[in-house]
């Protein structure tokens, strides 16, 4: 399969004092609501309250200016006249079922309405809530009723919790008679290149998995090159902990299936209830030839106002190039600044992307005579965001033989990597490279030791310029170890480093095919697949590459569970592996049912750390994404 200029350049496109915004829209904006909560008299008989959160307002870690939206109709005499609205955080949605707002949460908040359907209705309010109560907007005309209204909700205080709901509240006469709850969302990951038929036919699909303790709401809002909201977006209510959700970008919510590239593809935001896993696979038209995956870019740790691209190309290593997918993640514009820097770190190019818009994306193709990468171009890029805005990124390698593959471009560097899968010559033809990158001012020396199954160590040493790169090829004889499955760690005590694996299968034919994956700055005790496969309806083998992490032997455990419910499925499998040793755990020997579609989670013996990458695998694609 051939990739030309224009189809690469499109695929890649991509407690404290707080602030928070809500936004409720009129009726019939987005997707089915979410049920929210009704007490007292006279509202609950003569009234409907539909309550879409769509998008959330703040996350764990506390970012705000994440909006919320959806809508808030009312039918029937409600507001009363006289009566009292309004709105305010409380710490979860359920938390007060009755019609007293007792678990509101103290703050400065302004509420304004507009494009409501009566006069009378005042246009904003700044009100404090104090003990709980506060006067918010008060309705004085009481000929017409109120029957829909859009509102913003602008919070100055302090969050006490991550996790926050919305509440509204009527007040008649000094008592409550109404009182309407719904669960906010917060933004878990960022999609940067999505696609609906885009390109001469690419379709991408997101697979999402809850890792929560509870049953997850989840939207996927989706936005043009412009950043402007496109599509009805996808949803769903109830996704059980550890299920997976796959959704298809040809399914019509998401972008039109005609007009054009720049119509058909975009970039998405997934907002949940809960803590998820996520990745998207990339098809070719017709799913013919390579395709690729690339890990969801979880919010806030994989987004930054710099990212490191360990890897660009322009027509290097016998055909490779690249592409940027740029995504500005956050709430307003920014200038953006790409330097590109050779294996040296001496500066090549600069580039820069005036006016990102919000949730915008840019493509950023290296082979773009305007940019004048030299021919065989083998080097790194920096992304800067100038007014910081957060961004998200991903890059996009296609090779002469059709190859396909993607990674996340990273927010930091570290003095240590870990690399769960590294090969020479193994199961029949396997090959990995590394990119390494040095994200610092400074030359330094960097290690690369590789651990076997037995957890038996080869090292091999080399030196890194200031901002400078390495490729380090595994069959290589002297940077490589002996043929064989391995994992690997990447380490200087001097500078801090950010790197890739490209992994190449082996091929018999012309067509070829190869995948990527980003390395892992720190292991984790729990480690989850949103989608793995004994022969499944995609079709698809997967494969685990798993390594211990931790400074000494641990038990490891890889459960699966079935997409759709989330129930235990097949055989647990267990191995005790010794310190940094891989373990390589295949389909269809691996413990899951013949034809199977499931999840799994990753799982260690008390104070254990792993890092895993899951491999998707047919007799014309090979796709790699790493577990989080």
């Amino acid at each position: 399969m051939r990739f030309s200029r224009l189809l690469l350049s499109s695929i890649v496109r991509p407690g404290t004092a707080r602030a928070a915004a809500l936004v409720i829209l009129v009726a019939g904006v987005l997707s089915a609501p979410i049920s929210a909560k009704a007490a007292g008299s006279p509202c609950t008989a003569s009234s409907t309250v539909n309550v879409n959160t769509s998008l959330g307002c703040n996350n764990p870690l506390g970012q705000t200016g994440l909006p919320v939206t959806g809508w808030f109709t009312v039918s029937g005499l409600l507001p009363p006249y006289g009566s009292a609205m309004w709105m305010a955080l409380v710490p979860a949605a359920g938390t007060d079922t009755g019609t007293d707002p007792m678990d509101a949460i103290a703050g400065t908040y302004t509420l304004t309405a507009s494009s409501c359907t009566v006069s009378g209705f005042p246009a904003s309010s700044t009100y404090t809530v104090t003990g709980h109560a506060s006067s918010g907007l008060i309705y004085t005309n009481g000929t017409p009723s109120l029957t829909s209204c859009s509102y913003s909700l602008a919070f100055s205080g302090t969050l006490p919790v991550p996790t926050l709901a919305v509440e509204v509240f009527v007040q008649v006469n000094g008592s409550w008679d109404y009182s309407a709850t719904v669960q906010t969302v917060s933004q878990a990951a960022v999609l940067p290149a999505m696609a609906n038929g885009a390109y001469g036919g690419y379709v991408t699909a997101a697979t999402i998995q809850n890792v929560g303790a509870a049953p997850a709401i989840i939207r996927i809002a989706y936005f043009n090159q412009n950043g402007a909201p496109v599509g009805a977006g996808d949803a769903i209510d109830s996704l059980p902990v550890n299920a997976g959700w796959t959704v298809r970008q040809d399914n019509g919510h998401s972008f039109p299936s005609s007009g054009g590239d720049a119509a058909q593809a975009g970039s998405a935001i997934v907002y949940s209830s809960q803590p998820i896993a996520s990745f998207v696979n990339e098809f070719p038209p017709g799913s013919v030839g390579d395709a690729t995956s690339y890990s969801g870019v979880q919010v806030p740790t994989g987004v930054g106002t710099t990212l490191y691209a360990p890897t660009i190309v322009n027509n290097a290593y016998g055909g490779y190039t690249t592409g940027i997918g740029l995504l500005n993640q956050g709430s307003s514009s920014t200038d953006v600044t790409i330097t590109y820097r050779d294996g040296s770190g001496a500066v090549t190019k600069t580039q820069n992307v005036a006016g990102l818009a919000a949730h915008a994306y840019h493509a950023l193709y290296s082979g773009d005579a305007v940019l004048g990468l030299p021919g065989g171009f083998a080097g790194t890029a920096t992304i800067t965001s100038s007014a910081g805005q957060p961004l998200g990124a991903i890059v996009n390698e296609t090779g002469p033989g059709g190859q396909f593959s993607s990674y996340d471009a990273v927010p930091s560097g570290s003095s240590l990597l870990d690399v769960p899968v590294a090969l020479n010559n193994a199961f029949g033809g396997y090959y990995t490279g590394m990119g390494i990158q040095n994200t610092s001012t400074s030359p330094g020396a960097v290690s690369v030791t590789y651990y076997d199954a037995s957890g038996t160590a080869t090292a091999k040493s080399f030196s890194i310029a200031a901002n400078g790169s390495l490729g380090v090829y595994q069959g290589s004889a002297t940077d490589g170890p002996a043929v064989g499955a391995y994992t690997a760690v990447i380490q200087s005590s001097t500078v801090s480093l950010a790197a890739i694996v490209n992994e190449v299968a082996s091929s018999t034919t012309s067509a070829k095919q190869s995948t990527s994956y980003n390395t892992f700055s720190a292991g984790s005790a729990a480690l989850n697949l949103p989608l793995v496969e004994n022969g499944g309806s995609d079709p698809w083998n997967t494969g685990e590459g798993i390594m211990n992490t931790g400074t000494s032997s641990a038990t490891v455990q890889v459960s699966y569970y079935d997409s759709a419910t989330g129930a235990a499925i097949g055989s647990a499998q267990v191995l005790t592996l010794a310190h940094h040793a891989f373990w390589g755990l295949y389909q269809p020997t691996g413990g899951l049912p013949s034809g199977a579609r499931a999840t799994a989670v990753v799982t260690t013996s008390s104070g254990g750390q792993v890092a895993v990458i899951c491999n998707e695998s047919s007799s014309t694609t090979f796709m790699s994404y790493d577990g989080q």
